[in-house]
């Protein structure tokens, strides 16, 4: 979906700013796509603030997808609970995160609020899972991108609560199904909500890597994804406190 080019946004108000540090044509779409990940410190306080200031500025409609129930992959990851177990608390979490920024929502062109779960549940859920399980499988370039993105997934987390603490086989087979369950996610919130993603950090590889263009079989909305990588910087023209 394209719409008119906008040249001169508005200044930033908060403490941060955003910057694009990738995003291609993006100033020619209309329709944004912004996927909160649960926990993530990003998507919360002044720097969800900056993010929904900007993109408020910038387009037309926003679709929001909250990604709640696809980190019971990491509660999992981090202590052995049920699976079950694993996806009530990140349910709840979703909940509470939508309760807690219901107002930063509503400053958005909003053109819908999802949960993970109104794709992970959608009629096109089951065959792009096995069809992405089964490429895992028999794609070597697809599972190197898959397991080195998991693989950094571990790096980090061991630099933040030490190596000691972390249950290597078992974090990085949680990690293989978050990144393609979440992959699965992209492709049908893609097609369902045309447009480009914004995520302030690093897409995955399977996303960004010039190697997705040699894989037999991927999907081609995947090969061809619209995104836009940000990161925030500190407005100095804002003299509030942190």
């Amino acid at each position: 979906m394209t719409g008119t080019k906008r040249k001169n946004y508005p200044a930033a108000t908060g403490i941060y700013k955003v910057e694009v540090q990738r995003g291609g044509d993006w100033k020619q779409q209309s329709a944004l796509r912004l996927g909160i990940s649960v926990g993530n410190p990003s998507h919360e306080g002044e720097k969800l603030a900056a993010l929904v200031e900007w993109a408020a500025a910038r387009f037309d409609t926003v679709n929001v997808l909250v990604a709640d129930s696809l980190q019971r992959h990491n509660l999992m990851a981090e202590s052995a609970i049920s699976e079950d177990e694993a996806m009530l608390q990140a349910q709840e979490a979703g909940a509470d995160w939508i309760a807690r920024n219901r107002a930063m929502l509503d400053k958005l062109p909003l053109a819908r609020l999802y949960r993970f779960d109104d794709f992970r549940l959608h009629t096109d859920f089951m065959k792009m899972h096995r069809l992405l399980c089964g490429l895992y499988e028999r794609n070597m370039r697809f599972r190197k991108l898959i397991d080195g993105d998991a693989q950094a997934f571990l790096e980090r987390r061991k630099q933040r609560e030490g190596a000691d603490k972390i249950d290597d086989e078992r974090f990085l087979k949680a990690s293989r199904a978050y990144l393609i369950e979440e992959l699965v996610v992209m492709k049908i919130f893609h097609e369902d909500c045309p447009g480009v993603e914004v995520y302030p950090g690093k897409f995955i590889q399977a996303i960004t890597s010039p190697e997705r263009h040699k894989i037999d079989g991927f999907p081609e909305s995947l090969r061809e994804y619209r995104m836009i990588e940000v990161d925030f910087i500190r407005n100095k023209a804002c003299r509030r406190l942190s």
